[in-house]
């Protein structure tokens, strides 16, 4: 999934696209709503057998993870954890610059 700015008659908005470029998501407003999105989506699309009782991930505290890593630096053999949806969105593909340049 590609996390996708794009400035829209309604303001910037966030979606989600497939590998092929395909709208996934709904327009979201803000980019915590598209990192929550996709949280509940690979939650609700998970295959296994579902152990966790919660779709907040523990590490989503952020002061939390900061002061584990630290601490605990040689038991952390995967810090950003081991599901897709623990994973920290950290890019996405900005339209808004390029339609900015259009209009100008």
């Amino acid at each position: 999934m590609e996390l996708v700015k794009n400035l829209t008659e309604n303001g910037i908005r966030f979606y989600w696209t497939d590998e092929s470029e395909q709208r996934l998501s709904p327009e979201l407003a803000t980019f915590d709503q598209a990192k929550e999105w996709r949280i509940q989506t690979v939650f609700d699309t998970y295959q296994g057998v579902e152990r966790r009782a919660s779709i907040i991930d523990r590490r989503s505290d952020s002061d939390k993870r900061e002061r584990m890593s630290k601490n605990y630096h040689s038991l952390q053999t995967n810090p950003q954890g081991r599901r897709l949806a623990d994973r920290v969105v950290e890019g996405y593909i900005d339209l808004v610059k390029q339609k900015f340049q259009e209009l100008c």
